[in-house]
């Protein structure tokens, strides 16, 4: 099957082929090679260079979905594979390697050789002899067979046996069944088989199991197909049981064994365990015979789910065993399991979920001076993800984009992603605020946030910097924990200017470098701790001053600003510096402060220009606070 008319004897030339096979059943080894297929020349030489084997399922291939919140976090990992699983203890030695490693206790059991109480090879009546399981309540024989399986939210389980047992009234026995007592007794070789660690079959049961249901009796001996559910620490949740019924009587007439299982499927509510088993426990002695003991489980979708506490460290979590490891968990970030870490890698960063730290700086660590460069989302991850390892940003609700059209459309949180990430992760390009019900606005920018327009109550402002709205102002005013916006009016602003004309004109007397000094840090000038009892505001509000939305930190440098010029009239940009620098010692002003200032210093420059009535009002606001001792 070699294409072309010849075989290849350039590069140029070089050719492939291939070939498919069909594996017959039964088969275990394909052989392949290449051969001459015509008369060989003396100094002729066939170079193979590449070989491969490639083997092609012949079932569907398996897909795995997720499940995330609003932070992105995987919380449920399903598969589009249905599995179901089905053990059937037969008993018979043929069988028994393979049957040991799905049931417990079967070198505890005592087996018997019989046509009459086996079913595997036949169902009554039968003169197959085969092996079924002999428990007559007595110390050695009063749990049987078990199997214990891992169990997932929405697992079913059913479970059946097919029992027998005989007559307790000898008289009704045949001939057959007399002399099959009698060998059982005596113990005959060749038709009792007792298990290497029959001697302790009782004693190696679990010694709470037995106590952890009640029973009911219905007449036919205390024999049953029990099974218990516990949750993944071992905590017993709750279980069933179904007794035999007079119908598997024999009194050695080879009658039908009665089919044993659970009426109602066993649906699994949380992950765990499912023990199911067979005993006999009743009070007086009974041969009850047990045979083809039949677990099946069939396996829902779920193979891995996962709870958060808020900096990324999992608890609640489980996986499927055997199933493919889910590895992409908080924040839709992998787990790096190498040297059993378990960090998170996030492109630029590693995090560590158990400290709610990185494991390096920020590489932006100057945008966010207030903070430590190790803390992760500003020390709020319920609002905010940090997706490269750089800057974080809000993730929750729908987000918009604003076009170049000026018109507005939905976009994805995977776009919002990718915008991102194209521009180096720098959350100052977008500025957003979650709307009522979960929408939130965003509005691209240049990477200076220049436009940090967003949504309140379905309202939109504009806020002095991003920094506005992630509430980088102190340790105290959290990331976007801002209740209401509160605008300020002309009547709030001269109350402002008037307590400020009480500083400086009547303490300071007229010196406002000496005020700036004096009064900026916990002083009667530092309006960032004053202003909202001034004004009687809610400390959690932003303000709203000549039309941009400002955050305590900023809003207490605008109004500084602002009292500043308008009092001390063109105070020097130098001035202002330096005393601002000797103010600032412990830490440097941000860019975002730095504008506030300057947008007070302006606006208060303008106010200067207000008319007699303006100024009148602002004079009696300064001696009421000077009768108030402000």
């Amino acid at each position: 099957g070699w294409p072309g008319a010849t075989l290849a004897n350039t590069v140029a030339t070089e050719a492939w082929t291939e070939q498919s096979v069909v594996v017959p059943a039964g088969a275990t080894t394909l052989a392949i090679g290449m051969g001459w297929n015509t008369t060989v020349t003396a100094g002729e030489v066939f170079f193979m260079n590449d070989v491969e084997v490639t083997k092609i399922a012949a079932t569907a291939p398996e897909y795995q979905y997720t499940l995330k919140d609003h932070l992105g976090n995987v919380r449920v990992t399903f598969t589009s594979k249905d599995e179901t699983e089905a053990n059937t203890a037969t008993l018979e030695p043929t069988n028994a390697t393979t049957e040991q490693g799905k049931f417990l206790r079967y070198t505890t059991a005592k087996m018997v050789n019989s046509s009459m109480f086996d079913r595997t090879n036949g169902s009554a009546p039968s003169q197959t002899l085969g092996y079924a399981q002999r428990l007559n309540g007595s110390a050695n024989e009063k749990y049987g067979l078990a199997r214990s399986i891992s169990v997932m939210p929405g697992d079913v389980i059913n479970a059946e046996v097919y029992a027998k047992y005989v007559d307790p009234v000898t008289s009704n026995w045949n001939a057959a069944l007399t002399t099959l007592v009698n060998q059982v007794a005596a113990g005959t070789a060749g038709v009792v088989v007792d298990g290497a660690n029959y001697s302790i079959s009782t004693s190696s049961f679990p010694s709470t199991y037995p106590g952890l249901q009640s029973k009911t009796d219905n007449g036919a001996p205390k024999a049953y197909l029990n099974w218990l559910i516990f949750d993944r620490n071992f905590v017993f949740l709750n279980g069933g049981f179904k007794q035999i019924t007079t119908a598997g009587k024999e009194a050695g007439t080879d009658v039908a064994h009665e089919r044993v299982f659970n009426t109602n499927p066993i649906v699994v509510a949380e992950p765990g365990y499912v023990y199911i088993y067979v005993s006999n426990e009743n009070t007086t002695l009974v041969d009850v015979y047990f045979d083809d003991f039949k677990v099946t489980q069939t396996k829902s979708p779920v193979i891995a789910s996962n709870d958060y506490y808020p900096f990324g460290l999992t608890f609640n979590s489980y996986n499927r065993e055997n199933s493919t490891q889910q590895n992409y968990l908080y924040n839709g970030k992998e787990v790096q399991d190498e040297l059993n870490l378990d960090w998170l890698d996030y492109g630029w960063r590693m995090y560590d979920p158990t400290i709610g730290r990185w494991g390096v700086i920020d590489k932006h660590s100057e945008t966010y001076y207030p903070v430590s460069p190790y803390n992760y989302c500003i020390n709020n991850p319920i609002n905010l993800i940090d997706y490269l390892g750089m800057d974080p940003v809000y993730r929750n609700g729908k987000y918009y984009e604003t076009g170049e059209d000026g018109k507005e459309r939905e976009v994805d949180w995977d776009y919002v992603q990718n915008w991102l990430q194209n521009n180096n992760g720098i959350a100052a390009t977008y500025s957003f605020k979650s709307k009522p019900k979960g929408n939130a606005e965003i509005t691209k920018t240049d990477k200076k946030g220049n436009d940090n327009s967003f949504f309140f109550n379905g309202d939109k402002f504009i806020a002095n910097s991003y920094a506005t709205l992630m509430g980088r102002d102190d340790k105290d005013n959290s990331v976007g924990a801002f209740s209401t916006i509160e605008e300020l009016s002309d009547n709030n602003l001269i109350t402002v200017l008037g307590y400020g004309a009480y500083v400086i004109h009547d303490i300071y007397n007229s010196n406002v470098e000496g005020a700036m000094l004096g009064e900026s840090i916990g002083g009667r000038l530092d309006f960032k701790n004053k202003v909202y009892d001034l004004l009687g505001i809610d400390r959690n509000a932003l303000l709203k001053i000549n039309g941009v939305v400002y955050n305590a930190n900023e809003a207490g440098n605008y109004l500084w600003g602002m009292v500043l010029e308008y009092h001390g009239g063109l105070i020097s940009p130098n001035t202002v510096a330096e005393a601002g620098s000797q103010i600032l010692s412990w830490r440097r002003d941000e860019a975002w402060e730095q504008k506030a200032v300057s947008a007070g210093r302006r606006f208060g420059e303008s106010l200067t220009t207000k008319g007699t009535e303006f100024k009148k009002s602002v004079l009696q606001v300064r001696i009421n606070a000077r009768l108030d001792g402000y």
